[in-house]
């Protein structure tokens, strides 16, 4: 068995390199599930396979990078790693 990082691990490393920037779900998708990708897809369809991994990155946000979050982004259908205002 390999050492593949995990999806969402994957997932907030990418958003940790560009805070700020919106990731939208096909660009959650190409980076979170394995080839081949399929072309077309709803953004229902999108959803529904990226959303667990939205779900995990959130989590591991808020236990191992205090003072970040992941919020929905400015973009339709989009999420943002950003620094936590009160």
């Amino acid at each position: 068995m390999t050492n593949r990082m995990q999806p969402s691990d994957i997932l907030v490393s990418a958003m940790a390199e560009k805070p700020d920037k919106d990731f939208t779900l096909q660009m959650i998708y190409e980076l979170c599930c394995r080839p081949p990708h399929s072309p077309g897809l709803t953004t229902a369809e999108l959803h529904s396979r990226v959303s667990r991994y939205i779900g995990e990155a959130r989590e591991t946000v808020r236990k191992k990078h205090k003072g970040k979050i992941i919020v929905r982004g400015d973009l339709r259908y989009s999420y943002r790693y950003t620094t936590r205002t009160r």
